[in-house]
């Protein structure tokens, strides 16, 4: 008797708990589409809509909405201009790790927008990004380390991110692949490379998404 009622009890657990992980991952789907809406209201130029939609989410500490707001208040969408309050939202979304709004922490620096301009803090904001998989981050090291703005100059690392932006077929990156090798010697290239490879295993390969066959491969 005493087997039957763990039995039961054990049983009872896992329902409620399978019952609870289905409710959770319908909450997440719903969030995710009403997300979805609302950055698409931004897109067509709905920005009351946007602005329902990302306001509230921001407030409950929603780090994708806590960007878009910033986003809005930057551009002066549907809201007045505010350099300064989307550099306050951008900060909360980044300290949640979102890369996005790591990479635009970085543009406010770079460009003194609601902020004092600093490019210590924009290479800061932009390594962050680079590192969790942002393709323009990850350009902005490359320049950043080429000209040694905000950080010490090194066409070592300049060349690795080079060559990792260069891989993943972004824009302007095989040109400024080729300038940052006319620079270096050959034992130089080689160091880059081998930062390279490891920084892909780092900052790339986690964050590729789609099948395997699509994906960008490293290319030296």
């Amino acid at each position: 008797m005493i087997k039957i009622f763990k039995y039961l009890v054990f049983l009872f657990i896992v329902i409620a708990l399978s019952n609870l992980s289905l409710a959770q991952s319908l909450m997440d789907d719903e969030l995710t589409l009403t997300l979805k809406e609302g950055a698409q209201a931004r897109v067509t130029g709905e920005y009351k809509k946007a602005l329902k939609i990302f306001k509230p989410l921001a407030v409950k500490g929603n780090s994708e909405a806590q960007y878009q707001l910033g986003e809005m208040l930057r551009k002066g969408q549907g809201l007045p201009q505010n350099h300064k309050y989307a550099l306050s939202y951008f900060v909360k979304s980044a300290k949640q790790k979102n890369v996005k709004a790591e990479y635009r922490l970085g543009s406010m620096y770079n460009e003194g927008w609601g902020v004092k301009y600093d490019q210590s803090k924009a290479f800061y904001w932009w390594k962050k990004a680079a590192l969790h998989g942002h393709t323009e981050a990850q350009m902005q090291l490359s320049i950043s380390y080429f000209k040694g703005r905000g950080v010490e100059r090194s066409f070592i690392q300049s060349y690795a991110w080079a060559i990792i932006t260069s891989s993943q077929k972004i824009d302007g990156a095989d040109v400024n692949k080729k300038m940052v090798s006319d620079l270096m010697t050959k034992t130089e290239q080689k160091s880059a490379i081998r930062l390279a490879k490891k920084l892909w295993k780092q900052a790339v390969e986690p964050y590729q998404k789609g099948s395997t066959v699509r994906r960008h491969q490293f290319k030296e």
